[in-house]
């Protein structure tokens, strides 16, 4: 007899199945929607689902909506009616006539209007009043992604809870609503009503009941034109970037992110943020107490975790409880954490769980399938992701910015990701108008970040560039192979598929075999023999035959600027790259031969021996020199790249003593790092310290005026130095020389001046410092203790990284192995029960009873998976494509269990950095 298969849990098909359950309130609408709703709506391909088969006329962003809304009334009328509006008459009339434009700015209306909104609704109360008041809209429905039981997340301030009831918002709503129903015959001019009750008469010959016809017309009125205003809840709160379709896809892990802004921004709780916590709202005072002071986050006691933080933990859990019971999952029994932040959000999910399975019926609990559910703290490894990783899109998200609306300011117009919750690039390569239009505060020192490289600016393509095509089987597939295989294999699979489609046009004699190939810049580099290039030759030979009529095509060529357009932005960083991998492969090495000890005082060692060099170097180039090239090549690690290896060696380091020396050596090796950074690169240092800059501006002055007087000094000829400084040797004893004895003791004055100004600098960088300081060693504190096989790689590779934590967990659970610091969440009840037998079979064992095992802290491997065959791993703080690439290398080949990985967002190095020192 044969086992049947258990069911696959297609993430993206449940997403889809949650809208079309709503598809009545979505027929023959306008869409607005925010940027958390549009990402699971485009992951899932629910967008291409709504937009072609609800009759759906047209998407907008929310944003615009909200934009439109400013001004005066009339204003803001017409334009809410020219963003929303598909047509140039409404088309709820059903006329075809041409109206004038006064005509048409007085009757014209939006007959049904969507928003998909991701936040609380409460947020969005103003702006939604401001709508409904223009009276321009006659049918308004809100789809929220939360529940009404979420809302209880909501940030009320000092006025009590309210519990959230859609009816009731919609009620609200409703009453301050200015559309008027309109009459049809009403409307229409008194020779066009006499007309058509003449046509009637005629046609009819019913003439003696004309009064009878009058008295009914009435009754004609459009009383389907009448204003409403609905609010419903369609779960939108993940974006399904990789989900398992197929039995043999079900070998691959899914990967979803949440897509709500307050969760995709959640990170486990720091030592650090409680300091800082308890500073602002401690009330000193004669009897006042003092703030406890913790050694581990484990310790913090509820009430002194920051409220927001506990309101953002909750909105997680209530998060990922619902999607739980969406995607028909039953893990109430089997959920595990590892780490604080996560013992908390299981605590949470667990006693909202049984809340939301009190509401189901005992047939639909029966339909759910057994899974296990596994919570993990980013900080449990933070090793995994500051090791300078290799995987393509990881660098995607990385070097490609996404598309700045209007309400960013100039400091997040710097960073390539602005929304933690979307995922989706700035359209780079051919979209005109150009998303920057309505952007007003990029800086010009920023539009090149924005603007494609030289390498892929003449490929004639307009239709812009997007990671996205989940109903696309070329797209999807070259997207898995990017996610799951290393660069270079994932690159030949695009290329084969591109000349697949090549050769495709060849045979419908479109193109000639050879094509036209385009050219690099003159002066520029040949390598002919890079992947690169014969990926671009093959794009532009597809453009050859003119835009591409296949949208399997179009996603081909899209997913080829992407690649290309990433490519070369990472040849720019290449070497600094490779240096900083190679410093954290020494780590890995180090902590291989049981020298963990030495893993700090190495990289200090090494940083302090480059600012030595540059320094050494910055003076010599003061001389007058034949070959100026030398001092060019030597590289110093930036500050980013500084705290980057400092996390990856403190984590790695764990479990060994910090030295008094070693501390030391790293106060002196960040602040002398922070003190040149804070001269090029102020806003990066702003950004990890802020009011640095500020603090220390007299010797940036210093710094800068020395900089501007060395450059002229470089432009003097090389005769005039010599003789200034003969004359000054000349008179040196006497004091006789005019010229040189003043310029000297300006010299000397400046020395003073600026070492006296760097004094006084470095001792407030070491302030600073010393608060970065705590998040490190938290770092090497909370970093989990992995299994022996730890450092084992799947390629046997000696300079590559260890296996992360989370191929770790993985592979332990499927495999049943035991998992170190692994904790079950369980219900008090359970807990005291559980007590009660251990303490019976205890004291049974005295009087010879047996029961001698007692009770065991570590989960038997048994007890992990059970009879489960789905198991969803997510991690508080965010994953990356190399961990998600691990996790699918490492698992076994024949393997019956579905892996599930989740994360509040997509992550990398620089946005860990920015989360770690935030609260220092």
């Amino acid at each position: 007899m044969t086992m049947t298969r258990p069911p696959v849990v297609n993430l993206a098909e449940e997403v889809v199945s949650g809208v079309l359950q709503h598809a009545e309130y979505l027929q023959a609408s306008v869409v607005a929607a925010d940027g958390g709703a549009l990402e699971a709506l485009r992951w899932s391909g629910a967008l291409s689902i709504v937009l072609r088969d609800l009759g759906v006329a047209r998407v907008v962003a929310l944003d615009d909506v909200w934009r439109g809304l400013q001004g005066d009334h009339q204003t803001a009328q017409h334009a809410v009616q020219t963003l929303l509006e598909p047509y140039p008459t409404a088309f709820a009339y059903g006329e075809e006539e041409e109206n004038d434009a006064e005509t048409h700015d007085e009757n014209a209306f939006i007959d049904h209007l969507v928003l998909f909104l991701s936040g609380f609704l409460w947020e969005y109360e103003g702006q939604l009043v401001r709508l409904v008041q223009l009276g321009v809209v006659r049918r308004l429905t809100i789809c929220s992604s939360l529940s009404e039981r979420a809302h209880e997340c909501y940030d009320f301030g000092t006025a009590p809870p309210t519990r959230m009831r859609f009816d009731t918002f919609a009620a609200q709503l409703a009453a301050h609503n200015a559309f008027r129903p309109h009459d049809v015959d009403a409307d229409k001019p008194p020779q066009q009503a006499a007309a058509t009750k003449k046509q009637a008469e005629d046609e009819w010959d019913w003439t003696e009941d004309a009064p009878a016809a009058e008295e009914s017309v009435p009754a004609l009125t459009t009383t389907h034109l009448e204003a409403e205003v609905i609010v419903v809840h369609v779960p939108l709160t993940f974006a399904p970037l990789l989900s398992s379709k197929t039995p043999q896809q079900r070998q691959e892990p899914s990967l979803f992110v949440l897509s709500h802004p307050i969760c995709a921004t959640a990170f486990p709780l720091l030592l650090s943020q409680v300091v800082q916590y308890q500073q602002l709202h401690h009330k000193p005072g004669p009897n006042a107490p003092l703030p406890p002071v913790y050694s581990h986050v484990r310790d913090v006691q509820p009430d002194h975790i920051p409220s927001d933080f506990r309101r953002t933990l909750k909105l997680v859990a209530y998060t990922l409880s619902e999607m739980l019971v969406h995607l028909h999952l039953d893990a109430k029994d089997r959920i595990f954490a590892m780490g604080a932040t996560s013992l908390k959000i299981g605590h949470t999910m667990l006693r909202i769980l049984k809340d939301l399975q009190e509401d189901l019926t005992t047939h639909t609990l029966q339909s759910h399938q057994a899974a296990s559910f596994v919570l993990i703290d980013r900080t449990s490894d933070l090793a995994s992701p500051c090791a300078f990783g290799v995987s393509l899109l990881d660098r995607v998200l990385a070097l490609l910015p996404q598309t700045p609306s209007s309400y960013d300011s100039a400091n997040t117009s710097q960073t390539n990701r602005k929304g933690l919750h979307v995922t989706e690039i700035f359209p780079l390569h051919g979209c005109e108008p150009s998303p920057l239009s309505v952007s007003l505060n990029v800086e010009a020192e920023n539009i090149d970040r924005f603007s494609p490289s030289p390498f892929v600016s003449g490929i004639r393509w307009k239709g812009g560039v997007s990671l996205c095509h989940p109903q696309n089987p070329n797209g999807s597939s070259v997207f898995r192979s990017l996610a799951f295989r290393p660069a270079k294999l994932a690159l030949r699979d695009l290329d084969k598929r591109l000349q697949e489609v090549e050769q495709e046009l060849v045979l419908a004699r479109k193109i000639t075999k050879t094509g036209t190939a385009t050219r690099r810049a003159p002066g520029e580099k040949k390598a002919s023999t890079r992947g690169r290039d014969v990926v671009l030759r093959r794009i532009s030979n597809i453009l050859d035959a003119g835009e591409p009529e296949s949208r399997e095509h179009t996603a081909l060529v899209e997913l080829g600027i992407v690649v290309l357009e990433t490519l070369e932005r990472m040849e720019a960083i290449q070497s600094r790259w490779d240096l900083c991998r190679e410093r954290a492969a020494r780590n890995v090495q180090l902590r291989k031969q049981n020298a963990g000890e030495w893993i700090i005082p190495e990289l200090t060692d090494t940083v302090q021996r480059q600012l030595l060099t540059a320094k050494q170097q910055a003076h010599k180039s003061l001389a007058p020199s034949k070959d100026g090239a030398a001092s060019a090549s030597h590289v110093v690690y930036s500050l980013r790249e500084l705290l980057t290896l400092m996390v990856h060696a403190f984590a790695l380091s764990s479990g060994t003593p910090l030295e008094d020396y070693t501390v030391q050596m790293i106060r002196n090796v960040v602040s002398d790092c922070l003190l040149e950074s804070a001269v090029g690169d102020q806003s990066g240092v702003e950004a990890i310290c802020p009011g640095l800059s500020s603090e220390i501006s007299s010797y940036l002055e210093l710094r800068l005026q020395q900089h501007s007087a060395e450059s002229g000094g470089k432009r003097t000829t090389e005769g005039a130095i010599t003789s200034s400084a003969a004359s000054g040797d000349e008179d040196e004893d006497w004091g006789w020389g005019e010229q040189s004895s003043p310029r000297n003791a300006t010299a000397s004055t400046n020395t003073q001046d600026e070492e006296y100004e760097r004094l006084q600098a470095k001792a407030i960088v070491e302030s600073h410092v010393e608060r970065l300081l705590l998040p490190l060693k938290e770092v090497a504190q909370l970093f989990a203790k992995q299994n022996d096989h730890e450092f084992e790689t799947v390629a046997n590779d000696e300079n590559s990284s260890p296996r992360s934590l989370l191929a770790q967990v993985s592979n332990a659970m499927v495999t049943n192995q035991q998992i170190p610091e692994l904790e079950r969440i369980v219900d008090a009840s359970e807990q005291l029960t559980r007590a009660g037998i251990d303490l019976l079979k205890s004291g049974f064992s005295r009087f010879g009873f047996g029961g001698s095992s007692g009770s065991n802290n570590a989960l038997s491997p048994s007890s992990l998976i059970g009879d489960s065959k789905v198991l969803v791993i997510f991690v508080v703080g965010g994953i990356t494509f190399e961990e998600v690439q691990e996790v699918a290398t490492g698992l076994p080949d024949h393997n019956d269990c579905q892996i599930i990985i989740g994360g509040t967002t997509l992550t990398n190095s620089e946005i860990l950095i920015d989360q770690l020192f935030r609260f220092s």
